[in-house]
């Protein structure tokens, strides 16, 4: 997606990752600001940068918001070294960490 017009983009053009599907949250509850940041158009915004290759492959390129939640606890882009999807459209994620931490 483009971070400034919302827009989604063509293959191959790198810009915000934005997922949507039964088993992502429809919204932030009781929270509408974080809401209006969060979504748009029914997407909801991951924060990460990446490009959609024309296999369905998506490459991860970087990192726009400063803090991951994962499990109800926050950790800091440095903390992660990568994360990737496995198959086409949106896989199994997994995150592999620095050894430097």
């Amino acid at each position: 997606m483009d971070e400034t017009t919302g827009q989604l983009l063509p293959v191959d053009r790198v810009g915000e990752v934005v997922v949507r599907g039964p088993n992502v949250m429809r919204e932030y509850e009781n929270n509408p600001e974080a809401n209006a940041r969060g979504f748009s158009n029914g997407w909801f915004r991951t924060g990460d940068q990446g490009v959609l290759d024309a296999d369905g492959y998506l490459r991860l390129t970087g990192r726009l918001k400063e803090v991951i939640i994962a499990r109800a606890k926050r950790s800091h882009r440095w903390r992660s070294k990568r994360c990737c999807w496995s198959t086409p459209r949106c896989g199994t994620p997994w995150c592999s960490r620095s050894p430097t931490g």
